[in-house]
């Protein structure tokens, strides 16, 4: 055994026994070694000992929750139960302490411990909700958990203000195909014969704040990039003009016609107008976890 602990990949094969068989005597001892694991190997022998039972649960379980990597501690989190441990506490001592990853889920744990203490705690974060004082990374948390309760909150863009995780947010890009009109780093989009369809995102918070891409996918109508929307004008004189609004200004509209040519109209000629964007509305399809993660990842990209 001594011999299969000094090997990763043995390790790996042992701990996934161990997990489905549920053998503690096939752990070897890694306890004193325990921080020096890898993350996945470490997550892989804290669910073997929460699987076999084993009395040292409780001991890794307090160390893995000071781990750097935040995937072993929310392992650790999830068996702190069934090691002994106060998961009330562990989730204040979370909640509390400044600048701690893992505030999200622990407050989505948080909202689903039935008991009065974790209750009341849940429902003081609420407040700080309605008063404005919650921290923005774990807005959407507290509005995700009250709504699981029946606790009505005003739902509005601050949800993804703040948190998020932008590694997710890169993969997102992907599954809901904005890399199709976008480029985003190193995700290329589709060329037609005029360009891309969309602009390139690929330095988009170096002039644009979180609240701005927010509002872009959830309201793309709102304010379209110059270039990649419709304009239907209606003139004060009577007629419609639509084009590709190239460009605005205070005075004057310029319009790309479908005849190629460029059409410029003075702003007090236009009675009224409606903008279309090329940007699909996606504020039904996406899941608002997705959101703030794409928003997260976008707000990194300088």
């Amino acid at each position: 055994m001594p011999v299969i602990g000094k090997e990763d990949a043995l390790l790996e094969v042992l701990l996934n026994g161990v997990n489905q068989l549920g053998h503690k005597e096939w752990l070897p001892g890694l306890a004193d070694r325990f921080d020096s694991l890898p993350s996945s190997l470490a997550t892989r022998y804290l669910d073997a000992l929460a699987k076999a039972d084993d009395p040292r649960l409780k001991s890794v379980v307090e160390a893995a929750l000071q781990s750097k990597s935040e995937s072993v501690r929310q392992t650790a989190l999830g068996h702190a139960k069934k090691a002994g441990i106060p998961v009330l506490d562990l989730l204040s001592t979370i909640l509390d302490a400044p600048g701690s990853g893992g505030k999200g889920k622990a407050v989505t744990q948080l909202a689903a411990l039935d008991e009065p203490a974790a209750k009341a705690r849940f429902l003081a974060l609420v407040e700080d909700y309605r008063q404005g004082r919650l921290d923005s990374a774990i807005r959407l948390e507290v509005w995700r958990g009250a709504k699981s309760q029946g606790i009505g909150l005003p739902q509005d863009d601050s949800l993804y203000d703040g948190g998020g995780d932008p590694r997710n947010g890169e993969q997102k890009i992907v599954e809901y195909q904005c890399i199709q009109c976008h480029q985003v780093g190193k995700h290329k989009p589709a060329k037609t014969p005029a360009g891309s369809i969309g602009p390139d995102l690929s330095k988009i918070a170096s002039r644009r704040d979180r609240a701005y891409l927010t509002q872009s996918i959830l309201r793309p109508n709102a304010d379209i990039a110059e270039g990649y929307g419709t304009a239907i004008i209606q003139l004060a004189t009577g007629g419609e003009i639509t084009g590709v609004l190239n460009k605005k200004t205070a005075t004057t509209w310029y319009l790309k016609l479908p005849d190629g040519k460029t059409k410029e109209i003075d702003s007090i000629d236009i009675s009224s107008h409606t903008l279309i964007s090329v940007m699909p509305d996606l504020s039904q399809a996406i899941q608002p976890t997705d959101l703030r993660d794409i928003v997260a990842y976008l707000s990194s990209l300088k």
